[in-house]
């Protein structure tokens, strides 16, 4: 929830103090750590179908705080994905999803295989994995991509998945990566995200919306994330700030993929493969 206000002109104005609650007149509490120098906050930590109600009172050079404003409310509306297809998985642990243009790949984390798919999701080829517990997956225009949970690796792959480059990830516990037209990106189950050169050079580094990130995707324009603490899948803009909340449409939702117009992803509970996008 984004929130913003008319800016107050006075020189003796340190900040301002933002107050929430779901109530009306009462249990307002303070939402920032101290007083905030411009004059608008996010507010993340948000659910849907709620009702907040917000309060703002000024700070002086004093550390004195004026009067609570009126309320202003606000409704988190729930926005949800559209399932188009979903497919029975033909193994018990799907992880990782990505599509190379003509077929999709999965992996299975606990039996450490590669799969590749024809567009029916029946299995075409299984590769043995380099390493113990492959997780995420990603395309680059022409090789699969791969990272391995346990053994903190990133493995470039060549036509028939043998490894031609690997190098070690940023991080442990590493659960999914994209593929920017550049760069490589890489998530973990602490809630990190990582920008990657093609031979492993650390760029930059970000916080995730929320802890145990289990999936990532570049639509060509934005980055989405998804966690399977909140069910939540976040389109975030260039900034990594979140510029749009969807409900996921299935619980612990591993792997996620962009074909071009459609998202996929992997329900490790259900064994389903599930093909989804806007209503």
């Amino acid at each position: 929830m984004y929130l913003t206000w008319a800016k107050v002109k006075s020189r003796h104005l340190l900040g301002y103090n933002v107050y929430r609650s779901t109530k009306e007149y009462t249990g307002y509490e303070l939402l920032n750590f101290k007083p905030l120098v411009i004059s608008r906050f996010a507010d993340l930590a948000v659910e849907d179908s709620i009702t907040y109600y917000y309060r703002r009172a000024t700070v002086n050079i004093a550390q004195m705080e004026g009067e609570l404003s009126d309320y202003a409310l606000a409704i988190v509306p729930i926005k949800r994905f559209a399932v188009k297809d979903m497919y029975q998985s033909p193994y018990a642990n799907p992880s990782g999803i990505v599509f190379d243009g003509h077929t999709i790949w999965t992996t299975d984390n606990l039996r450490g295989e590669i799969y590749q798919h024809d567009w029916n999701l029946k299995v075409v080829k299984v590769y043995k994995s380099p390493g113990e517990a492959p997780t995420g997956l990603a395309w680059d225009g022409q090789h699969i991509w791969s990272c391995d949970y346990k053994k903190r690796m990133i493995y470039k792959h060549g036509k028939n998945m043998e490894v031609i480059a690997k190098f070690k990830g940023p991080s442990y516990n590493l659960t999914d990566l994209t593929w920017d037209g550049k760069n490589l990106w890489v998530c973990n189950s602490a809630g990190e995200i990582f920008k990657l050169t093609p031979t492993g050079e650390k760029l930059a580094s970000y916080k995730s919306p929320y802890s145990l990130a289990t999936g990532i995707a570049w639509d060509g324009e934005n980055f989405w994330v998804s966690s399977i603490h909140t069910r939540k899948i976040y389109k975030l803009d260039r900034n990594f700030d979140i510029a749009d909340t969807y409900e996921s449409p299935y619980l612990l939702s591993n792997g996620l993929a962009y074909d071009g117009k459609y998202f996929w992803s992997s329900g490790k509970v259900t064994e389903k493969i599930y093909k989804f996008g806007f209503h």
